[in-house]
């Protein structure tokens, strides 16, 4: 049986990789209209800093993970380490992303 935190972390996860489909959805959009390609991705990507980042990774980061360390599980302290380290990828792709 799924916890409901659980479930509700999954479909957070569902619900993000679905919108990155959006950004697969937008490639070579810019060439047919380039304001409304910036609008959309604009707005995609406030949705990853605000849904992806500072709500989702920022529960995962400040609950789920401290939560899960107290087990002091090697494998498990290995698995947070790796999702922290793609949590900063994440952050550092979207920075170069408004840079760029």
């Amino acid at each position: 049986m799924i916890s409901k935190i659980s479930e509700l972390l999954y479909k957070e996860h569902t619900l993000i990789l679905e919108s990155a489909q959006i950004a697969v959805s937008l490639d070579k959009s810019w060439q047919i209209n380039e304001s409304e390609y910036a609008k959309d991705l604009g707005e995609l990507l406030d949705f990853f800093v605000s849904y992806a980042d500072h709500y989702h990774h920022a529960k995962e980061e400040s609950v789920l993970f401290p939560a899960l360390q107290k087990a002091e599980q090697p494998a498990v302290n290995q698995i947070i380490n790796e999702l922290i380290e793609h949590h900063e990828n994440f952050r550092e792709l979207l920075g170069k992303i408004r840079v760029d």
